[in-house]
């Protein structure tokens, strides 16, 4: 969406702590939330704040690098319209597990999503 100026509205990244965003507390590793246009139709910004401890302690892990890469990821899906899934296989299941890509299903989502008139 853009402003009356024609500027784009941005989307933030930003990293916090469960002391200051309540949603961070446990295992969740990122929360996102996404503004849609005043029909509900479209999203249009949003906001993805990433645990900075959960991002601490997978610093000195042999694959934090890619897990680090794959909880962006699912959060950034969930910016864009995905929810959870009930396959383990999938980025999108609740918990990050083997999977540091988007999956069959993953991509199918995207695929659809895509097609959505903007």
């Amino acid at each position: 969406r853009t402003t009356g100026g024609g500027a784009a509205e941005p989307v933030l990244v930003g990293w916090s702590t469960s002391e200051r965003v309540h949603e961070l507390h446990g295992d969740v590793a990122g929360v996102t939330s996404s503004d849609a246009d005043p029909t509900g139709e479209h999203y249009v910004s949003g906001r993805v704040v990433l645990d900075a401890d959960s991002f601490a302690a997978l610093e000195g892990e042999p694959f934090g690098r890619p897990e680090e890469r794959a909880i962006v990821m699912h959060e950034l899906g969930h910016l864009v319209g995905l929810g959870h899934v009930d396959d383990p296989r999938e980025l999108m299941y609740p918990t990050v597990g083997r999977r540091l890509t988007y999956g069959p299903g993953d991509r199918a989502g995207l695929r659809v999503l895509g097609h959505l008139s903007c």
